[in-house]
């Protein structure tokens, strides 16, 4: 193993044991929802959004940043600035009085500064939350290229908060229909006397899944689209981003809450009470292209996520009803006594506990169902243990829009104790890469072994993190796809050595339970390539040194002559090799390995089809092997037996 970078250890000082946060329950959402559910409270956002003005319209909601780390936006959204180049922006949720914005201008391609300029001008009434200003951008860009925009605001409670967005100055009027369209489509599928107008996008598919509404898209049938039997109405704002302008192409975003609609009571005539509804969360998104004629629909997807509020009507029997959705991020753990059931639903973790029949709310960004923070995907939930005591151990990654990290992107490990109701931030680690990769790595490799070592793949390193004493190590940097492969369970990793994906000369393995690793060199002459996993068994192949050849036209770097598998135990339990004939790519699907082969006649060679091992080794199922999909209602289900 490697000792621990500067880098690195520069981040670990950062690392903190955060106090537990309170021990009782709140009240959150309704009261009615106190039935069965308990709730763990997270400190209100304090950080003001801000908006970009398009066509007289607010768009492109930006969070705010305490450190300028322009990496952490990733591409983010773009905004079109008018043709005067005078960009109004308008903060919303300020905690006190700013008193200072500066911008700059950077080029998308080697981020060398523009334009830096100090604002002079901005109206706040006295004691208001909120504020405009107008960036008067000078002529120092190009046309129909996008630059970087860094916005940075101090007020009299926070010296530095930054804001990012690309920035594009065209002549282009295909913007403003497209968003257009964009506004009416949506609104049309709420309104059945309007919604014909949509059949003119459709190309419905008669083999499309119209079981649920959690997805739906072009291909779906007119009901999908027109939300099912659901009597449905938006609530609250809706957020409009622009992701994408190429010329007559653009692609837009739209993000909202909505509600099923209040009934007449049979008596009082009234409508029913607002804790009687349910909320969706919606998002969709539309790829248009303009033309004279007409605006061409080129693709659409919308998702929806119902918000589980933990109320009674959400079980039935031993089932837990997270009610529609599109299945992302979705996960479930049990103890290992069957006592308590930790899950992820709609980027909320929640736990359910047999003993009292009751579901508490363990940790959410959100602080009500209209939450205009409802739609923000850049953080993550990953469940990693759940104890008979009623402990949760899970990692919150990704931009931290509320709690003691606000403003930053980093990965915090949490504990969660039933018996005392308290939550207990273990670990935080702030990051460099953009919520988008961190969620990446939680994804690929984010592992808490029994004894309490964190194992993370954050950028293209792999960190071991001591949860006791907050030591850190590296284990291995520079990985990607093709020279690191992770088991299905997590529980072991593999990685190359070398820069050469086709000169290694020994693969690495580390079982991260026990957090022994060992070594498996190529023979003399030979070089090796991990090639992956099938359950805890390692896949590689070896081939000759710098051995290239040409198939159909085609170089193929380092056909191999022979593929092995090793178990847990490190000993062989397979290996392929055919006279002649050589693999020249491996696909890892289950417990079977693909291979494609060739073989050489003469000085030249030939594909010879493909070959596939099965192998006994048992692969684990899927996380979510509770959830069923129910057609006539529209629903997922959860269940705990």
């Amino acid at each position: 193993m490697k000792k621990i970078s500067k880098k690195v250890w520069m981040i670990m000082m950062a690392v903190i044991a955060a106090a537990a946060l309170s021990a009782a329950a709140v009240t959150a959402f309704k009261d009615k929802k106190q039935e069965n559910a308990a709730y763990t409270p997270i400190e209100d956002g304090n950080i003001p959004v801000a908006y970009m003005e398009m066509g007289g319209r607010q768009m492109n909601r930006l969070h705010g940043f305490l450190e300028d780390r322009r990496e952490w936006a990733d591409r983010g959204n773009l905004t079109v600035l008018p043709k005067d180049r005078k960009l109004t922006v308008d903060f919303y949720n300020l905690d006190s009085r700013i008193t200072g914005i500066q911008y700059e201008i950077r080029s998308m391609e080697d981020e060398s500064l523009i334009e830096r300029t100090v604002v002079k001008d901005w109206h706040q009434d006295e004691g208001a939350a909120e504020a405009v200003t107008i960036l008067p951008i000078q002529n120092l860009i190009d046309k129909a290229e996008e630059y970087i925009l860094t916005l940075a605001i101090a007020t009299e409670n926070q010296p530095e908060i930054y804001y990012y967005t690309r920035i594009v100055w065209t002549d282009d009027a295909y913007l403003e229909p497209m968003i257009q369209m964009a506004e009416t489509f949506s609104d049309n599928t709420f309104h059945y006397e309007k919604a014909s107008d949509l059949t003119t996008y459709l190309e419905t598919d008669p083999a499309a899944d119209n079981s649920s509404l959690g997805r739906v898209t072009l291909k779906n049938s007119f009901d999908q689209m027109t939300w099912g039997n659901l009597s449905l109405e938006k609530t609250g704002d809706m957020e409009m981003e622009l992701k994408e302008l190429q010329g007559n192409m653009a692609t837009l975003c739209l993000s909202y809450v909505a509600a099923t609609a209040g009934e007449q009571g049979e008596d009082s005539g009234e409508t029913q009470e607002e804790q009687d509804r349910e909320y969706y969360d919606i998002t969709e998104s539309f790829t248009m292209k303009w033309s004279s004629q007409r605006i061409y629909m080129m693709d659409y997807e919308r998702t929806m996520n119902q918000i589980f509020d933990g109320g009674s009507e959400q079980y039935s029997g031993k089932r837990i009803m997270l009610g529609i959705s599109d299945s992302h991020g979705l996960q479930e753990l049990r103890s290992p006594n069957g006592e308590y059931q930790a899950f992820v639903v709609n980027r909320e973790l929640w736990m359910y506990s047999r003993a009292d029949s009751q579901s508490t709310r363990v940790f959410s960004f959100r602080q009500s169902e209209t939450d205009e923070m409802a739609n923000l995907q850049d953080y993550g939930i990953k469940l990693l243990s759940a104890g008979d005591d009623g402990t949760v151990d899970f990692l919150v990654s990704g931009y931290m829009s509320r709690g003691s990290h606000e403003g930053g992107v980093g990965v915090s490990l949490w504990r969660y104790e039933k018996g005392t109701n308290t939550l207990t931030e273990r670990l935080y680690l702030p990051a460099n890469e953009s919520s988008e990769e961190l969620l990446m790595g939680m994804d690929t490799l984010s592992c808490l072994s029994s004894s309490g070592t964190l194992y993370l793949l954050m950028g293209n390193t792999v960190y071991s993190v001591d949860t006791a004493s907050r030591q850190a190590q590296v284990l291995a940097e520079g990985m990607t796809e093709e020279n690191f492969a992770v088991s299905p369970g997590q529980e072991r990793i593999a990685w190359q050595d070398g820069e050469d994906l086709y000169d290694s000369r020994s693969v690495h393995i580390m079982d991260l339970e026990t957090g022994k690793s060992a070594q498996i060199k190529a023979p003399e002459g030979s070089s090796i390539r991990l090639l992956g996993f099938v359950g805890g068994d390692l896949v590689y192949g070896l081939a000759e040194e710098n051995s290239s050849v040409k198939v159909n036209g085609r170089t193929v770097q380092a056909p191999m002559y022979a593929l092995e598998i090793v178990g847990k135990d490190m000993n062989l339990q397979t290996r392929y090799e055919k006279e002649g004939v050589y693999i020249t790519d491996v696909e890892i699907e289950g417990s079977r390995v693909h291979l494609q082969r060739m073989t050489r006649v003469g000085d030249s060679y030939m594909t010879a089809g493909a070959d596939t091992l099965v192998c006994n080794e048992e692969v684990e199922e899927d996380s979510m092997e509770g959830i069923f999909g129910f057609r006539c209602c529209l629903s997922l289900f959860l269940g705990f037996c």
